[in-house]
């Protein structure tokens, strides 16, 4: 296997996992935040639900960044069967992302990982 290649990817995958973690703690936060005004301030209901959804927001984006740290490990798998579907998925992935850098949250979802799928795919070729 491409020692660079992999490499990059475990970067990644070190990315994807601080950010899980870190939505993890926002959860958390959020919850135990609307739990306290639903005890002690029942009267900031507006609040309350507020902090729900984003609570909630907060779990869907952790879904995403779980999605996407499967889809790097089925990457991996997939690189020792058929490292050619591996350049292709990774050449779309790239274009996808510069096309989508107007966009914030694409560029803010992007941010710091674009590189090291370029530089995997750099490895590849």
């Amino acid at each position: 296997m491409n020692q660079v290649f992999e490499d990059n990817i475990k970067q990644i995958q070190r990315i994807f996992e601080k950010r899980i973690l870190i939505t993890w703690i926002i959860i958390i936060l959020f919850l135990l935040l609307a739990l306290s005004l639903t005890f002690f301030y029942s009267e900031y209901i507006l609040y309350i639900i507020f902090l729900f959804i984003i609570a909630i927001l907060t779990f869907i984006i952790k879904l995403i960044f779980n999605q996407a740290n499967n889809k790097l490990n089925t990457l991996l798998n997939t690189y020792q069967n058929n490292p050619e579907e591996v350049k292709d998925y990774l050449v779309v992935l790239i274009q996808n992302a510069k096309n989508n850098q107007h966009n914030f949250i694409m560029k803010s979802y992007f941010h710091n990982i674009i590189t090291y799928y370029i530089k995997a795919l750099e490895a590849l070729k």
